[in-house]
C-alpha cells in the first residue's frame, strides 16, 4: 500500500458538505412495534428504520469548473482548478490556470452556477491550496 499526495490550487468557492450529500430515513414496517423513532424493533433486533447518504452527482450542473475534496472529504471546493500530481514535474501547475486572469469574471461564472443549487457564498470566494492525501 503507498501513499498518494495531490496539491490543488483553487480559484472559487468553499461550499457546504452537506449540500453534496442526499439523505433518506427509510422506515420498514414490522410485525413488532410501530415505533417511529427506533432504528432497531426492541424485540427482536432487526431494523426497523435506516438512514441511507448517497452523493449527489453534480459534474453535470457545474459546467468548466471542478469539485474538489480535501484529505477525508472534510471540506469541499468547486472552481478553476490546477492539480500538481505529476511527480516528473513537481511544482509545474498547469499552465491554462491562469489563461483566464480577471477574478471578478470567474466569481460571477461561479455564483450563477452555484446559486440555483443553494452553494453560493460569497464570502467562501477565493484562493484555495487544498491537499488531498491517500492513507
Amino acid at each position: 500500500m503507498s501513499t498518494v499526495c495531490y496539491s490543488y490550487a483553487v480559484i472559487g468557492c468553499q461550499v457546504p458538505r452537506e449540500k453534496l450529500f442526499k439523505e433518506e430515513i427509510i422506515t420498514y414496517k414490522h410485525r413488532h412495534t410501530t415505533l417511529p423513532d427506533t432504528n432497531f424493533c426492541p424485540t427482536c433486533g432487526e431494523v426497523v428504520r435506516k438512514k441511507e447518504v448517497e452523493e449527489i452527482d453534480i459534474d453535470d450542473k457545474i459546467g468548466e469548473f471542478e469539485l474538489v475534496w480535501s484529505t477525508d472529504q472534510k471540506e469541499a471546493f468547486i472552481g478553476k482548478v490546477a492539480e500538481d500530481s505529476d511527480r516528473e514535474n513537481v511544482g509545474n501547475l498547469n499552465p491554462t490556470f491562469m489563461e483566464d486572469p480577471d477574478i471578478f469574471d470567474i466569481k460571477c461564472d461561479l455564483g450563477e452556477v452555484l446559486k440555483p443549487l443553494g452553494m453560493w457564498d460569497e464570502s467562501k470566494f477565493g484562493l484555495y491550496a487544498v491537499q488531498y492525501i491517500s492513507y
